[in-house]
């Protein structure tokens, strides 16, 4: 016997979430620049961008690095060893990536904080020295002298300068699945750590958390974090007791034996958009002063392992590591308004490293600098639950380009889907996706689907479906309606492999629904009559072997790369069956 889940989505209601009355503060805690357009001369840039992180997906997961530039080997220095640091780099990075790029993103970030030894809330509190792959460009990489770093600095030095990253991931990949999974996690770290959120480079972490709590639906968590965010950019406004702060993190740094060789910009290591653009209003002359001297006393910076005499990573050293570039280029970005063309004279350089974060943002910054950037509002923004309704989440799967978009009406249970791309179709999909991970069995029906306008293709297509993951060449199932009124069950055996379909006799307007029962994919369709939908009968039925879970959803696809389409849907109802037998 089975049960029968049904979720009637019209009789769906969700209660405002708590927020802490509006301060001078909420543009920095609910604002978020979003980049568009770069400019068609910083396509060089993007495809290195792309080769860099092509070799970090290529690797797998990363070792820390050792960057020891003095002339003792007992005096070892690491970078990298943060859980979670690459997490930040790879969703900076990822709307400039190709679909088969943001793909692995999703499966290694996945992977990452799946592993108990270097998700970000691991108990070692860093990532394994002598596991994953080398960093290091040169032969001799091996971890040496980490327990001596460890004991002496490395414990002392904070990790949530990195937190920001699992809400850029969810933001830009779309993929809270992955972040709801970790949730208790998330909040456990972020609960145990919040006394670190007092420096420019790590206020971020009450931000990304109120943020990830708010889409959660955790109006408790998410309003501490709001707090704690007030209280560290209230202490932000006075940039003596901010360093006073970070003496606590690298206190051997400003002792005076190394204070004079190296550049304490520990306070803006990590700089996040949102905190930069506080500095850029309220501390921005002290902080471009110290930017000043730094770029006064190291002009070429952005060289690689630049031979400046210095004890950055022990006494009496000839270089310095790529986390000055972390120092200096996100004030010139979000604090000193540098010019494109500045930004982009510094990519003249390489990374130090497999991975190199420091270096990957830093020409992730120069393309941006060349785009359109606007500061969106996301205070006022549903939930993810009030947005999507009886789904989870939304993304484009493919070449989607505009981006596309999906909202919920609670109130007539209509969801709106907006997408460009060139089909559901061949061995590579482009389209919008609103879904949830689904287990066994399910239903997903819907009464009616209308487009809006005349539209351009008479193959537009909107409809129902089950997929393996979000990969663009990923096995599916579905039944469709096309512009032009045809409906087909559509499937793709294989990765990688060939759609086909079977055709339905009848035309729209007609209501669809597909339905899996263990490896068998039935799609039916209901001829309307005066609007209203008859009896069900079966467009055909295929075997398809999807493990579990899969992604259930609606699509929509304008089958044009560059212009988009929208459908409305009505009366979408989702029955989760259990296990098929």
């Amino acid at each position: 016997m089975r049960t029968v889940y049904v979720i009637a989505l019209l009789t769906l209601s969700v209660a405002p979430r708590a927020r802490c009355a509006d301060t001078e503060f909420d543009r920095y805690i609910w604002q978020t620049p979003r980049t568009s357009d770069p400019a068609r001369a910083s396509a060089p840039m993007i495809d290195e961008l792309r080769s860099e992180i092509q070799k970090v997906l290529d690797a797998g997961p990363l070792a820390p690095l050792r960057a020891v530039y003095a002339d003792l080997l007992q005096d070892p220095y690491f970078l990298y060893w943060q859980p979670g640091r690459i997490i930040t780099t790879l969703s900076a990075a990822y709307p400039h990536l190709t679909p088969g790029q943001q793909a692995a993103v999703r499966r290694y970030v996945r992977a990452e904080l799946d592993d108990p030894r270097r998700a970000p809330w691991c108990a070692k509190g860093f990532l394994p020295p002598d596991q994953g792959a080398r960093r290091e460009l040169h032969t001799f990489n091996q971890p040496l002298g980490w327990d001596r770093y460890w004991g002496m600095w490395g414990r002392h030095k904070p990790v949530m300068g990195s937190f920001y990253g699992l809400w850029l991931y969810a933001d830009r990949t779309g993929d809270w699945d992955a972040i709801k999974a970790d949730y208790p996690d998330i909040v456990r770290l972020y609960q145990a750590r919040r006394d670190q959120c007092d420096i420019y480079g790590t206020m971020g972490a009450p931000i990304a958390m109120a943020r990830i709590a708010r889409h959660m639906g955790d109006d408790a968590t998410a309003k501490s974090a709001e707090q704690d965010a007030h209280a560290a950019l209230e202490l932000g406004k006075d940039i003596v007791k901010v360093e006073d702060r970070a003496k606590r993190y690298w206190k051997e740094r400003y002792e005076p034996r190394q204070r004079r060789l190296v550049y304490n910009g520990w306070i803006v290591l990590d700089l996040c958009p949102e905190v930069g653009r506080f500095v850029h209003d309220q501390v921005k002359d002290d902080v471009l002063a110290r930017h000043a001297d730094a770029l006064r006393r190291y002009p070429l910076f952005w060289l690689r392992e630049v031979p400046y005499w210095s004890r950055w990573t022990g006494d009496e050293g000839l270089g310095i590591p790529t986390e000055l570039m972390g120092m200096i280029v996100p004030v010139e970005r979000w604090v000193a308004d540098a010019p494109p063309a500045r930004l982009a004279s510094y990519t003249k350089s390489a990374p130090i490293c497999l991975g190199d974060c420091y270096w990957i943002e830093m020409l992730i910054n120069a393309i941006e600098s060349t785009g359109n950037t606007q500061w969106v509002d996301l205070k006022d923004a549903p939930t993810v639950d009030a947005q999507l309704g009886d789904f989870e989440a939304q993304a484009d799967v493919g070449t989607v380009e505009p981006p596309g978009s999906a909202t919920f009406d609670k109130s007539t249970g209509q969801y709106r889907i907006t997408s460009a791309g060139a089909n559901i179709w061949g061995a590579h999909d482009d389209f919008h996706f609103v879904y949830r991970k689904s287990a066994g069995d399910v239903v997903l029906l819907t009464a009616d689907i209308a487009w809006v306008g005349q539209g351009k293709n008479a193959h537009r297509k909107a409809g129902c479906m089950i997929r393996q993951s979000l990969d663009p060449d990923s096995p599916y199932a579905d039944i469709m309606i096309h512009g032009d009124g045809l409906i087909s069950l559509q499937y793709r055996e294989s990765k990688g492999g060939q759609t086909k379909e079977i055709k339905s006799e009848t035309k729209a307007p007609a209501a669809i629904r597909l339905e899996r029962r263990g490896d068998t994919f039935t799609a039916f369709v209901a001829p309307k009559k005066d609007g209203k939908p008859g009896e069900f009968h079966s467009v055909g039925s295929i075997k398809l072997a999807l493990g579990e879970p899969a992604y259930a959803g609606l699509a929509v696809s304008s089958h044009e790369p560059k212009d988009q389409e929208t459908a409305v849907f009505t009366r979408v109802a989702v029955e989760s069956l259990g296990k098929g037998k």
